[in-house]
Formats: C-alpha cells, sequence, structure tokens
C-alpha cells in the first residue's frame, strides 16, 4: 500500500488540483487523492481495492498506457485523453504512469490534470469581463435618464396643481405613474443599492422558504424535490439577498415549465472552485434545477447581461439582479442548460478564517 508519511503530506497531497492514484502490481487502487474523488464523482472508501480497469475510460487509452508502463518500467505521457465519468460528464485530461519501487514492491502512480477544466476557467474570466464591461455600460445609461426622469415627474406634479381643468388630471397622473415605473426600472439597472448584511445561515433554511413559497402559489402540478447534503455548514451570508438571488431563479424555472414539471433543490459541498481568481479549497453548491424548456443555446452566454430575455413580457433583468446579488456574498452562479434539464448553480465560500470557527466544515 501507498503511504502518506504524515498530516502534513496527506494535507499536500489532498490539495492538488491534480488527481492521483496510486496503483498496486496488480492494477488495484490502494491510494486516491481529494482530487480523483471529485474528477470521478468517486469517494475513497469506494474506490480502495477496486480494480483500475473497473474505473469508466474512453477507448482504453488510458489501460494500455498504464501497462506500456509496467512492462517497460518507463514513465510514459498522454496528451488531451478523453474520460467518460460515472456522471455522464466527459474529462480532458493530461495523464502521466510512473512506476516507484516502495517497501520492495513495484507500484504505480497515475497522475490526471484536468485541461478542460483550465479551459472552462479562462472562458469563464472572459464571458465574466464582458458581462461586468455590459452592465457598466447600462449602469451609466441608468444614471443619465434617472437625473431628467426626477425632472419630468416633478414638472407633472407642478402641472397637476397649476391647471384648473379637473379633466386633464388623468394626463398627468399617467405621465407620474409612468416616471414612477421608468424609475423603478432604472434602480432595478442600477443592481443592488446596500451593502449586505451578512450573518452566519444554513443554505437549507433559504430552499425551505422557497419550497413553502412556491407551495403556497398553488402550483399542484410541480413536482418539489429535495435533494439536500445534511453534513453542509453554514455559510457567511446575506440571508435575503441570497433569497432574491434564487427566488428570481425559481421564478424562471416555473415559467420555463408551464403548466406541470419537476423542479430540484440539490445541495453539495465541491472543492477547489475558482471565484474571481482565488481558489476555494471548499465550497457550498447551491443547485436548482427544473425540467422545462431549456434556454436558447443563442443567448445562454448572455443570460446575466442586463435586459437579456428570450421572454416578450420578461424585463431581462432577474438573471442579472441574481448574478449581482451572489457575487455580494463572495460566490458565483452558473448555468447548463438543454431541453428537459436546466440546472443553475450557486457556489459558495466555505471560510474557516473567519469568525465563528464552530462553522467551519471539518
Amino acid at each position: 500500500m501507498i503511504l502518506v508519511t504524515n498530516n502534513f503530506s496527506k494535507t499536500i497531497l489532498d490539495n492538488l488540483t491534480t488527481a492521483l492514484v496510486g496503483l498496486d502490481s496488480d492494477l488495484n487502487i490502494v491510494y486516491t487523492n481529494l482530487a480523483f474523488e471529485m474528477l470521478f464523482d468517486l469517494s475513497a472508501k469506494r474506490a480502495l481495492g477496486i480494480s483500475v480497469q473497473q474505473l469508466p475510460l474512453v477507448e482504453d487509452r488510458l489501460m494500455q498506457l498504464v501497462k506500456d508502463v509496467q512492462s517497460s518500467g518507463e514513465p510514459h505521457t498522454e496528451w488531451a485523453l478523453e474520460l467518460n465519468l460515472i456522471s455522464g460528464k466527459r474529462a480532458i485530461v493530461d495523464c502521466s504512469v510512473t512506476e516507484l519501487e516502495q517497501e520492495g514492491k513495484t507500484q504505480l502512480i497515475i497522475e490526471l490534470h484536468q485541461v478542460d477544466q483550465h479551459l472552462k476557467l479562462a472562458n469563464d474570466e472572459q464571458r465574466q469581463e464582458k458581462v461586468n464591461s455590459a452592465k457598466m455600460l447600462v449602469r451609466n445609461l441608468a444614471h443619465e435618464i434617472k437625473n431628467p426622469l426626477g425632472g419630468l415627474r416633478g414638472a407633472a406634479q407642478l402641472l397637476q396643481r397649476e391647471q384648473t381643468d379637473p379633466n386633464l388630471n388623468e394626463y398627468t397622473e399617467i405621465i407620474v405613474e409612468e416616471a414612477d415605473r421608468l424609475s423603478n426600472l432604472v434602480n432595478q439597472l442600477l443592481g443592488p443599492n446596500k451593502p449586505p448584511e451578512k450573518r452566519w445561515i444554513n443554505v437549507h433554511q433559504v430552499l425551505e422558504r422557497l419550497v413553502k413559497l412556491v407551495t403556497a402559489e398553488g402550483l399542484q402540478k410541480i413536482d418539489l424535490v429535495r435533494d439536500y447534503d445534511p453534513s453542509l455548514p453554514e455559510v457567511f451570508v446575506d440571508h435575503d439577498q441570497l433569497f432574491q438571488a434564487c427566488l428570481n431563479i425559481v421564478n424562471n424555472a416555473i415559467q420555463a415549465m408551464g403548466e406541470k414539471g419537476t423542479l430540484t433543490f440539490r445541495t453539495r459541498v465541491c472543492r477547489n472552485q475558482v471565484v474571481a481568481s482565488n481558489t476555494h479549497a471548499l465550497m457550498v453548491r447551491l443547485e436548482i434545477s427544473d425540467t422545462g424548456s431549456g434556454i436558447d443555446p443563442e443567448i445562454i452566454d448572455k443570460i446575466f447581461l442586463p435586459m437579456v430575455t428570450s421572454r416578450a413580457q420578461g424585463t431581462g433583468l432577474g438573471l442579472s439582479i441574481s448574478q449581482a446579488l451572489v457575487d455580494q456574498q463572495g460566490g458565483k452562479i452558473e448555468c447548463k442548460s438543454r431541453p428537459g434539464d436546466t440546472v443553475f448553480s450557486i457556489l459558495l465560500p466555505i471560510s474557516s478564517s473567519q469568525e465563528g470557527g464552530d462553522h467551519a466544515f471539518q
């Protein structure tokens, strides 16, 4: 068995972004690190002792690589190897296999470095830069609109007081009402206007509040599914802002499903996630998924931009506001969609350095 000699060494190996797998001479798995568990969605407890051949691989290229190293004793590397994972996803990895001697026994170490994840991060950063630029442009435009709106509303109220024909009140009231409506729209474009009031909360409280709200709406043909991880630690966020971010997503999901469908709330812990160039060892993943028609592929990369919507009656502000609210919590929001399966994921950091060490994930 491959030995990890002390806690410090284990901590180093578990915090690597490269997945490590140790094999004995019979090609049975004798060691995995956390990156392996995250990549294959397979716990160490389930993986240890099974043959590497039982891992879901594509075209047996990895097995051939392992056998080549086993027969030659020389390290081998394969670039851009495609793996078919248990979850149904595919991953592109650079794979290295090395033979080593430990306690007189020949063993193998497999290193799997996920390259498609890095490409995704680069694309996410470029997309976020575009979103931020667009939001800044919209905010500047909103400020320019807001100032004359106040003058327009004030002038209409003065006109209402000065004119003597009561039949004309209807027109000045329309001007005031429309100015108020536009002012409200501009405020939404400007995004959250107050700093978050953060405290330690359990994200399941937010989801259960959403469940009660959806149930109260009397949507009997919408099936609600809860898939919670009860071991989740608390997170340090603004409860109301997180609720509003989730509510906007839920409203979109219900509209996408129409009369019937399944709305699923799922929570998990995820590891080694990058948010705004910062790597978080642990994050809470909150997923809201629906079985609706899906998001048009032509706008999927733009859905967090203000005023982007595929609905005739939509304002295109809900998801933009959700992203801004999640950003204020130090998290990020992601989306993947196909007909019958749209999933929004909110990732929130788990911090052991903030006040309240009892809240840290053990």
